[in-house]
């Protein structure tokens, strides 16, 4: 074995640069959500610390083409890992402070956390190969072989992570285990006290707990997303304790300890179905999250059944771990994507609602667009109805999302409302919208209708010149809301 460690290395060492990549994605979503601008940034910074750490690498390879040199570089990248494992909270807890932009809060935090190691780790294959040549004449293949090895630990790396670990230890614990490897990597090209201290330092830390008083109940990462269950006052201010789900950095859903009734404010205007539908009784929601909206209609209005589509299965299990669902004939989670769903879906229902946000920043486009639109208006009964809760401000230069959305749907529904869940909030700041889309014009509405519904219908929002001259309709080849959502939270943030 001795007689390959330097393979070895490089196998293991290009194995940690891609495990490192994936697993920042989920370290940076609770800060800086799940975006493309995440994926953006970490691709950006990664693959220009790795260019510099092979210019830097291949210099110092020729001045000192030795194991103990290399060994150092693994001892320094094994360290700079496990700061970050450490530190990562607090690093962007500060830098996402001081950015209102969220792609230049995402890029400084990829490039403060990770550029580092990335760089550190470019250093290895330069310095392998330099070490490993011995004539000019099979350098080519040398080098052919060690580069090839090192892709080759990307590619293992790659799938290690995104189908195993990410769910099994979680993103914290995989950082813990990289700088740990890495380490180990450099005890194995040359034994010293500081490579042992550093092991053991780095092997003990993730299971050193902090005693105290914490909101946080539960924090792990799915298939999908990093998810973090607390409990506090969150959303409203009327003294009422509740428990959130908290998906990537944004609140996805929640429920009061001492209630099933709806505790997010837009969720409860989905009651405003029974205004708009004579008798809703086959329902699907798309986006279950902890299932406050499912788990609310299921125990007061026994004659609906509802399908919720939740494409993580671990999300569901933890709705009931922790948020008291009760899964039945009724109530059926199903597991896929939603726009799958609705490209092979044959069931009939009369009420879709539509909830799937994974964050702000991450606004799944493939279930806004026209032909996601088109499907769903497809599994509606005649006289069905959709509802679709998105997130803009009401005026302002910054509701392209709102105005898009309206002209979008309009192309398939015949008549679109809106609402105004938070009375309160100014028309300029992000806030819930619910569409409300009927496909008769005029769709069915109520005789007469309870006072909660009534103060609901008060909050139409006026669509006549909504959609009319501004913003785009949304196709599967061109729906930029990601781009729509930067541009409006950014003018938030700034005031």
């Amino acid at each position: 074995m001795k007689k390959y460690i330097l393979e070895i290395t490089v196998f293991l060492s290009g194995a940690v640069v891609m495990m490192l990549e994936l697993t920042g994605s989920r370290i940076l979503a609770p800060f800086v959500g799940t975006s493309t601008f995440i994926w953006t940034s970490l691709i950006g910074v990664i693959l220009a610390s790795l260019s510099l750490g092979y210019y830097h690498g291949g210099e110092m390879a020729d001045k000192d083409p030795s194991q103990k040199r290399l060994s150092q570089v693994l001892f320094l990248a094994g360290i700079s890992i496990g700061v970050v494992a450490i530190l990562n909270q607090t690093v962007l807890a500060y830098l996402t402070s001081l950015f209102v932009s969220v792609k230049w809060s995402a890029a400084t935090s990829a490039c403060v956390l990770f550029g580092v190691p990335a760089y550190l780790l470019g250093m290895v294959s330069p310095q392998a190969v330099r070490i490993r040549m011995k004539d000019i004449e099979t350098s080519g293949a040398t080098i052919g072989r060690l580069y090839a090895l090192s892709s080759l630990g990307s590619i293992v790396g790659t799938f290690l992570v995104g189908f195993y670990l990410m769910a099994w230890v979680g993103s914290r614990n995989i950082l813990f285990i990289l700088s740990a490897l890495t380490l180990v990597l450099s005890l194995l090209n040359r034994k010293n006290n500081d490579s042992i201290l550093a092991l053991v330092v780095f092997v003990v830390a993730p299971f050193v707990q902090s005693f105290g008083k914490n909101s946080l109940l539960k924090i792990t990462d799915t298939e999908y997303c990093a998810v973090q269950v607390i409990t506090g006052p969150y959303p409203d201010k009327n003294g009422r304790d509740c428990k959130v789900m908290k998906v990537g950095n944004e609140y996805s859903s929640g429920m009061y300890l001492d209630s099933d009734s709806l505790a997010f404010v837009y969720s409860r205007y989905y009651k405003m179905m029974f205004h708009f539908h004579r008798n809703p009784v086959n329902t699907l929601l798309i986006g279950g999250g902890a299932y406050s909206v499912p788990k609310y209609f299921q125990n007061a209005y026994p004659q609906m059944k509802m399908d919720v589509l939740e494409i993580d299965p671990e999300l569901t299990q933890i709705a009931e771990e922790e948020f008291r669902l009760k899964p039945d004939e009724r109530l059926i989670p199903i597991h896929e994507d939603g726009r799958i769903y609705l490209n092979h879906n044959t069931k009939k229902y009369d009420v879709i609602m539509g909830d799937a946000y994974r964050s702000l920043f991450s606004i799944p486009f493939h279930l806004v667009s026209k032909e996601a639109i088109a499907r769903m208006s497809a599994s509606l009964t005649d006289d069905g109805i959709l509802m679709v809760n998105i997130l803009s401000p009401v005026s302002g230069p910054n509701r392209d999302l709102f105005q898009s959305m309206v002209k979008t749907c309009r192309e398939v529904f015949p008549e679109v409302k809106a609402f105004k869940p938070v009375v309160k909030a100014p028309t300029d700041r992000v806030q819930n919208i619910m569409l409300v889309c009927s496909k008769k014009k005029p769709g069915f509405i109520a005789a007469s209708v309870s006072p909660e519904i009534r103060d609901m219908l008060a909050q139409e929002i006026d669509l006549r010149n909504v959609g009319v001259e501004e913003g785009i309709i949304l196709t599967d080849n061109f729906a930029p809301v990601e781009h729509y959502a930067e541009k409006m939270l950014s003018s938030y943030f700034r005031k």
